[in-house]
């Protein structure tokens, strides 16, 4: 719990993170709720087209304002005092607010905002406003993303995977392919791993380099495009008959 805290604050509270897709904000309206425990942040586009990204949090008692994953509203009410608040983060009306007998302050007390960006077709959040910038956080992995065009890609399903572990042990095993051949035999005729090279850079960022549609360079090289490759050649318009004792040719 200790080391849970602690990374909390001194990685995730100060880190630029990935929230979700462009997609899902397209339209004024859009929003969607993206959760970090033990915070809940909201990204929405306003009706004149800016993007937002708010603390979900009523700035009245601290009740969570929305519980839905996504939608698209003019306006969040809080559900615990019936405080509503604009898309665009504003306070727009506090029930029976003449009982507040000092006044309320409205213009301080709108959702509070945190910093957000956009690159790749992804949007992104940081809740340390001393962070660099998302571009200068990102560095050399931004040349490394652009050629893949995944702001050109839809998206058709989120899947949430929940592992007994801790995340440095799922971020370390993608980190490095020296573990496929021991575990993953099967990938041997579409990958070749004894060639694949791993790159660290600045921020934690990880670059991880394999050669694909081949064998693995330790095997015999064989006469006919093995199984596991007939799906990718077929999406790609590719006749795996065409490599008839050929197979290395297919890469190329």
């Amino acid at each position: 719990q200790d080391y849970m805290l602690q990374e909390r604050d001194k990685i995730w509270a100060r880190t630029w993170l990935v929230a979700g897709v462009l997609q899902d904000v397209e339209e004024p309206g859009d929003f969607f709720v993206f959760d970090l425990e033990p915070e809940s942040i909201i990204v929405s586009r306003s009706e004149n087209g800016e993007l937002h990204a708010f603390f979900n949090v009523c700035q009245h008692r601290g009740a969570k304002v929305l519980l839905t994953e996504r939608g698209n509203m003019a306006t969040y009410t809080c559900p615990y005092h019936g405080w509503v608040y604009k898309n665009d983060g504003r306070l727009a009306h506090v029930p029976d607010e003449d009982r507040f007998s000092r006044g309320l302050p409205r213009q301080e007390l709108g959702l509070k905002p945190l910093r957000i960006d956009t690159l790749a077709g992804m949007v992104w959040i940081c809740m340390d406003p001393e962070a660099p910038s998302l571009r200068e956080y990102l560095g050399p992995v931004i040349e490394m993303i652009e050629p893949f065009r995944p702001q050109d890609m839809c998206l058709v399903e989120d899947q949430t995977c929940r592992l007994e572990c801790n995340w440095k042990a799922v971020f370390d095993n993608f980190g490095e392919l020296y573990h496929v051949e021991h575990i993953h035999p099967q990938h041997e005729l579409i990958f070749d791993c004894p060639t694949s090279t791993a790159e660290y850079f600045s921020h934690g960022h990880t670059r991880v380099l394999i050669n694909g549609f081949t064998v693995n360079s330790r095997l015999p090289i064989p006469d006919e495009v093995p199984p596991t490759q007939w799906a990718q050649l077929g999406t790609l318009g590719m006749n795996r008959h065409d490599y008839q004792g050929r197979v290395l040719d297919v890469r190329r």
